[in-house]
């Protein structure tokens, strides 16, 4: 989206933007999101930033009339595997205020320059800055709904000091702290964190909370969790384990707002209360909680997409806003997904830890996997892996290297895994059978069965694949169900595709690139015709198209591919991440990418093949 479509959206003051970016106003020196109802700016004095951390780090304060920090979250942190994505969604989780921008790159896997550059070349603001706006919208919902004495809200922010909290507090909200709570007396009563904290959840665009609800009253498991009310009127309850403490959320259901005189939804909120036996997990609670309700997701985007399909185009007009419920906890889904509804609840009353201050029927927290690790057959080893590390399926983790890692466990009775992983943001397809309704949550309410992605992936397509023998080892390919190639991966590669269950072994839409390669290997071709077709974000696409204009015989460098794609000298890094991503080996050439300094550089085939392949087209003498 460019700037001056970014603009007509602000000028109509479009709702389904919020959280997409922000814009800030030169001449007020305040920011807003797309829908504010003020007064439309003059275009020569609007900036545009992607986040709010980069719009306060540009010295401009949250408007009052909007209030910008508490929109729904970009749809794209929820549905990128980059390393921003990835840490855009373990800075929600709090990761930063915990561990440090060092706990954040270990995670990552990346070194914390690397990170802090990354963040800001393409979000114009590093971790700490990021984590800054999380923790000044953070303590502005506890000085306005909470009675809790403010140097206590201060720590419970994730700040430092109580100096560093109230000059945040003052920079970003042009008011003291005693100023935003007294602001706020007027219009809500205070809550004390054992009555509950009381919280409005913004989505976008249409939400069907009704198909929501009817599917977490399905899958309740007692003791943990609790739908109950009349239809329309129900309350959603549930047990939180947190890393400062325990928690329980009440969240409400909510008719659905109409639609404005244009046609277009407003958007809106449910209501929910947290009560937290320690305040600090306020930023983690809301986002596990946002993960589960399915809120940042963007409906437009999933209904334009199945709406081109002339089966689905009815229902879905029928039904806007269907949202697919993610996970409050991963480890928990994972096991659940693998038991049952019925083993689930046995293993809460002889495994589950007792709250200290039961709440209704709410009495325990799901099992630990730890605690489960003794138990026999696949629940064991799963429960193992969890609790060692093996399996990591936090906000952040590399969801291929997930997938890898929580591969069937063949102990007792075999670990039947139809799904991904259950980690927050992947597709929830859960295993088919009777056990296991939550694969079928978007689609079984529009009478199909195929599982949705909550972002513009669309209907997910059966892969094909194939496997050739070359010079440089065994080549795995896919190709979605067009015949255009999705990936060709090698032995060994990092992060290289292996054959999952449901993939279709079919050799017939590749038979051109077996030839094709066959002649590339004998060095009578030089340049591929053939229907690409990977997955990744724009910015890696773009990078990726770049690797096409190098030609047989040639190397560049990563500054000179960033310089093709537009990036900044900053960006480098990003650049060479993007390349290092590239799912279709050898077909775009990412191997004639060199270092500055003319040395050959990491390559995820491995540095032996990269060489035999340069010196297969003539780019090195022996």
């Amino acid at each position: 989206m460019d700037e001056d479509t970014r603009y007509e959206a602000v000028r109509s003051r479009d709702a389904r933007f919020d959280g997409e970016f922000f814009f800030a106003v030169e001449t007020t020196g305040i920011y807003c999101r797309p829908s504010c109802p003020a007064v439309t700016p003059k275009r020569r004095n609007v900036r545009f930033y992607a986040t709010a951390a980069a719009a306060q780090g540009s010295g401009f304060r949250a408007c009052r009339r909007c209030r910008p920090d508490a929109v729904p979250g970009s749809a794209d942190w929820n549905a990128r595997a980059d390393v921003v994505g990835r840490a855009m969604r373990l800075i929600g989780d709090g990761v930063v205020d915990r561990e440090g921008v060092a706990g954040l790159a270990d995670r990552l896997g990346y070194s914390a320059r690397q990170v802090q550059r990354q963040l800001t070349a393409e979000l114009g603001a590093g971790p700490v800055a990021l984590a800054r706006a999380q923790r000044a919208h953070t303590a502005r919902v506890l000085l306005q709904t909470t009675g809790l004495p403010v140097t206590e809200i201060a720590f419970a922010s994730g700040f430092a000091s109580v100096r560093q909290f109230n000059d945040t507090v003052r920079e970003i909200y042009a008011a003291t702290p005693s100023a935003l709570r007294a602001a706020a007396r007027t219009t809500r009563r205070a809550a004390t964190p054992t009555a509950g904290i009381p919280l409005r959840l913004a989505h976008r665009g249409p939400y069907r909370s009704g198909a929501v609800f009817d599917l977490l009253e399905s899958e309740a498991v007692p003791g943990v969790e609790e739908v109950s009310g009349a239809p329309a009127r129900r309350t959603y309850r549930r047990t939180l384990r947190l890393p400062h403490g325990t928690g329980i959320v009440a969240v409400q259901e909510r008719p659905g707002t109409s639609r404005t005189t244009s046609g277009a939804h407003p958007g809106g909120w449910l209501d929910a209360q947290l009560q937290l036996t320690d305040p600090r997990d306020l930023t983690t609670a809301v986002g596990r909680l946002r993960r589960l309700l399915d809120l940042d997701a963007d409906p437009y985007a999933v209904d334009e997409r199945l709406g081109e399909d002339p089966r689905l185009a009815p229902l879905v007009a029928a039904r806007p806003g269907l949202r697919s419920p993610g996970a409050a906890d991963p480890e928990e889904c994972a096991v659940r997904a693998l038991v049952g509804r019925t083993e689930a609840e046995r293993l809460v009353r002889r495994h589950g830890k007792t709250l200290d201050a039961p709440c209704g029927s709410l009495t325990h927290l799901f099992p630990e996997p730890a605690a489960l690790s003794e138990a026999a057959g696949s629940l064991g080893t799963l429960a193992t892996a969890l609790a060692g590390g093996a399996v990591r399926l936090d906000p952040g983790v590399d969801r291929d290297e997930a997938q890898h890692a929580a591969r069937p466990a063949r102990s007792g009775r075999p670990y039947r895994r139809r799904h991904p992983c259950p980690c927050p943001r992947r597709p929830k397809c859960l295993p088919t059978g009777p056990r296991h309704p939550r694969h079928l949550a978007p689609l079984a309410l529009l009478r199909l069965a195929t599982p949705v992605h909550s972002r513009r992936v669309g209907v997910i397509m059966a892969i094909r694949w194939t496997r050739l023998d070359s010079p440089v080892g065994t080549l795995l390919l896919t190709a979605d169900e067009t015949g255009a190639l999705t990936s060709l991966s090698v032995p060994g590669q990092k992060n290289g595709r292996t054959v999952q269950e449901g993939w279709i072994h079919d050799p017939a839409p590749f038979r051109d690139a077996e030839e094709q390669l066959a002649a590339y290997f004998a060095g009578e071709l030089k340049e591929f015709q053939l229907e690409l077709r990977p997955t990744g974000t724009e910015f890696r696409t773009r990078v990726w198209d770049a690797l096409d204009d190098v030609p047989y015989g040639a190397t560049t460098t990563y500054g000179e591919i960033a310089a093709r794609v537009g990036a900044s000298r900053v960006a480098v890094r990003a650049v060479g991440g993007a390349i290092g991503a590239n799912p279709l080996l050898i077909l775009r050439p990412c191997h004639r990418v060199i270092g500055a300094n003319g040395l050959l550089t990491g390559y995820a085939g491995g540095l032996e093949r990269k060489t035999a392949l340069l010196t297969l087209e003539g780019a090195l003498q022996g």
